[in-house]
């Protein structure tokens, strides 16, 4: 049975439906296929489960897990980035804000 996959990186999704899941370096490989990532090092892969963790795959163990959950949903979601700034995967953290001083307060406006 094929699974359907999203692969994001940035604001760019691509779907496609595979039929097995592969080592983590031909995964890792068919990702830089499909977004043209000539840099060999620098790839972080990861999904959400079923906590909302993000969860990084990095190695063929890791591999296994992801497809062990996948193939209990009927998509799977996999966000890129490249290690040199484009973002890991969506932030649900609070921005963070300059701390100031109580002294420096009545210098802001």
């Amino acid at each position: 049975m094929a699974t359907t996959l999203k692969i994001q990186l940035g604001d760019d999704i691509r779907r496609l439906s595979i039929s097995q899941f592969t080592t983590y370096a031909e995964f890792s490989q068919l990702v830089r296929n499909i977004f043209n990532i000539s840099n060999l090092s620098g790839l972080r892969l990861s999904y959400q489960d079923e906590d909302f963790d993000w969860i990084n795959i990095r190695s063929d163990l890791d591999m296994s897990e992801a497809k062990r959950f996948a193939s209990q949903l009927p998509s799977f979601k996999v966000v890129a980035s490249m290690t040199d700034g484009i973002p890991l995967a969506p932030s649900n953290q609070e921005p963070s804000y300059p701390q100031l001083a109580p002294e420096d307060i009545g210098t802001c406006f």
